[in-house]
C-alpha cells in the first residue's frame, strides 16, 4: 500500500461507486483499478487522465493526487527536480522587471541608517555591511568590480546587487566561483547542482557579459561542502566582506596589503575553475554560436518557449516580415536566420516542443514572436499570423510534429525565455533582457542537462501540457 493506492481507495469509496460500475462506465479494466487500488500497479497517463474524467475529480483533490502518483511512478528524488526546474522557470517570469526589489528590505533608507561598525552578528547588520561597501564601489569607480564565492543562498544579496546595477546604471564586472557536486544524484539533496543554477540565474540573465560564472567540484554534500570554500567573501576595488554561509555574520577587511593578497587569491582560483555559463551577448556572436550547435548536436530533443515554434509556421516572406528594416539593418544576421530555417525545415528530425497557452493568445491577438528583443521587434499582420497558424497545423499532422501547450493555470512560461535541450549534453537559453539585449547562454553541465531533459520528458505525459491532438483541436478552434 502506499499514499496514492490509498487516496484512489479514498476517492472510490466516497464516490458510492462499486469498481464494476467504474470499469462499466469509464471503459477501464476492473482488474487494473483493483491492482491500483491495492497498490501493484501505476497505470499511465491515459489510464489516470480516463480516471480524473468519470470520478469527476475536483482541482484540489485531483493535485493532491497527482502529486503521490508522481512520486509512486517515477520516485522522490526526480519528481523533487521537476518541480525544482518548474518553480525555477516560473521565478524567471517578470522577476528582474522594473520594481524587482518588491520584497527587498527598505534598502532606499539603508544608507541613513547603516552604523559604521566593521562587524555584523545578524543578518539584517550583514545586508547593512555589505549595502554601505557596495554602495562606495558603485560611488567611487567608473567601472565596479565585485569577487566572490558565497553560494548567494540569501534572495536580498542578489537582489541588492541587481538594484545597484539598475540604479547606478555602470557598467559592473562581476565575478563568481561556485561549488558544484561531481555526482548529485548521490545526495540527500538530489537537485543540489540545480539549486546553484538558480541562485546564479537571475544575475546571469540581468546583466549579461558583465557576470562571469565559474565552477569548482567537490564530492561532498552542500552542508559538507561550505568549508571548501570558507571563508565566504565578497571583494571591491578596497574591502573585503568575509560572510558567513547564511549571513547571519560578517566581518569587513580594510587594510590594503591584505585586500591585495585576497584579489590575488581570488584571481588564481578564477583561472583554475572551469567555465559553469558560456555566455553571448552581441546578436551575431549569439546566433553564430547557436548556429554552431546545430551543426555540432543536429536537431535539439525538446524546445520550450512562450510561443508556438516559428519553425512549423514558417512561410514565405515571414522573415523578412519578422525583422522589418532590421533585414536591412542586419544583412548577415538575416541571412543566417534564413540559411537556419531552411535546413531546420529540410530535417527529418523534429523536437518535441512546448509553448504556453497564453503566448499562442497573444501571436494570435498580436502578432508578436519575442516580447523584447530589438532585432525583431516588427509584429506580423492579421492575416499573415493566420496563415502561419494553419501553415502550423498543416505542418504537424503531414510531418508527425509532436507540440504540446502548457496550460497557464498549470504553469508560467517566461516571456522572455527559450530553452533547447540537447539530450544531456548541452542546454541553451535564449534570454531578451530589453531590445538592445540577447543573451545567449551555454550551459555544459551534465547533471543539470539531465534534469532539464527529465522534466522536459516529464511535461510531455504531465497534466500540465495538452497533447499534441488536444493542441491543434485547440489551434483550429482559435481559427474558426
Amino acid at each position: 500500500m502506499s499514499k496514492f493506492s490509498d487516496k484512489i481507495q479514498t476517492i472510490i469509496q466516497e464516490s458510492g461507486y462499486t469498481v464494476y460500475q467504474i470499469s462499466r462506465g469509464s471503459g477501464l479494466g476492473r482488474t487494473s483499478i483493483h491492482k491500483m487500488m491495492s497498490g501493484t500497479l501505476i497505470p499511465g497517463r491515459d489510464f489516470m487522465n480516463q480516471f480524473y474524467d468519470y470520478m469527476r475529480v475536483g482541482p484540489v483533490e485531483r493535485q493532491e493526487l497527482e502529486y503521490y502518483y508522481m512520486i509512486e511512478k517515477d520516485g522522490w528524488e526526480r519528481y523533487e527536480n521537476r518541480m525544482f526546474i518548474k518553480e525555477m522557470l516560473e521565478g524567471v517570469s517578470d522577476r528582474y522587471e522594473e520594481g524587482v526589489a518588491k520584497d527587498l528590505m527598505d534598502v532606499q533608507n539603508w544608507e541613513e541608517d547603516y552604523s559604521n561598525s566593521e562587524q555584523a552578528s545578524n543578518l539584517y547588520q550583514t545586508l547593512n555591511l555589505v549595502h554601505r561597501i557596495l554602495c562606495k564601489e558603485w560611488n567611487n569607480y567608473d567601472q565596479p568590480r565585485l569577487d566572490m564565492n558565497i553560494p548567494l543562498s540569501s534572495k536580498y544579496l542578489v537582489q541588492m546587487i541587481y538594484q545597484l546595477y539598475r540604479e547606478k546604471g555602470k557598467h559592473v564586472k562581476v565575478r563568481q566561483v561556485v561549488i558544484m557536486n561531481q555526482n548529485p544524484s548521490r545526495l540527500k539533496d538530489a537537485n543540489y547542482n540545480l539549486k546553484i543554477l538558480h541562485r546564479i540565474l537571475p544575475l546571469s540573465l540581468s546583466f549579461p557579459n558583465q557576470y562571469q560564472v565559474r565552477r569548482c567540484y567537490s564530492k561532498c554534500e552542500e552542508k559538507d561542502s561550505y568549508a571548501f570554500f570558507w571563508p565566504y567573501y565578497m571583494i571591491t576595488h578596497d574591502y573585503v566582506i568575509m560572510i558567513s554561509y547564511d549571513g547571519s555574520s560578517a566581518y569587513l577587511q580594510k587594510e590594503p596589503g591584505i585586500v591585495k593578497k585576497y584579489q590575488e587569491a581570488f584571481q588564481a582560483l578564477f583561472e583554475d575553475s572551469a567555465l559553469f555559463l558560456e555566455q553571448y551577448h552581441d546578436p551575431m556572436e549569439a546566433m553564430k554560436n547557436y548556429l554552431k550547435n546545430y551543426e555540432e548536436y543536429g536537431i535539439p530533443d525538446y524546445t520550450l518557449e512562450h510561443k508556438p515554434c516559428l519553425d512549423h509556421m514558417f512561410t514565405d516572406g515571414t522573415l523578412k516580415s519578422m525583422m522589418g528594416s532590421k533585414a536591412e539593418e542586419f544583412p548577415e544576421l538575416f541571412q543566417l536566420l534564413h540559411d537556419f530555417y531552411i535546413r531546420s525545415g529540410q530535417n527529418p528530425k523534429k523536437p518535441i516542443g512546448f509553448f504556453s497557452q497564453s503566448g499562442l493568445e497573444d501571436f494570435k491577438k498580436t502578432g508578436r514572436l519575442f516580447e523584447n528583443t530589438g532585432i525583431f521587434l516588427h509584429g506580423f499582420e492579421e492575416d499573415m499570423r493566420t496563415a502561419m497558424l494553419k501553415t502550423f497545423l498543416e505542418r504537424s499532422r503531414q510531418m508527425n510534429i509532436e507540440s504540446h501547450m502548457i496550460l497557464d493555470r498549470r504553469m508560467k512560461i517566461p516571456s522572455n525565455l527559450m530553452i533547447e535541450a540537447f539530450g544531456a549534453r548541452k542546454l541553451l537559453l535564449f534570454h531578451s533582457a530589453s531590445p538592445t539585449d540577447l543573451n545567449f547562454i551555454q550551459i555544459t553541465e551534465s547533471s543539470i542537462c539531465e534534469g532539464f531533459l527529465d522534466f522536459m520528458e516529464y511535461l510531455a505525459e504531465s497534466d500540465m501540457a495538452l497533447s499534441t491532438e488536444d493542441t491543434l483541436k485547440h489551434i483550429e478552434g482559435m481559427l474558426d
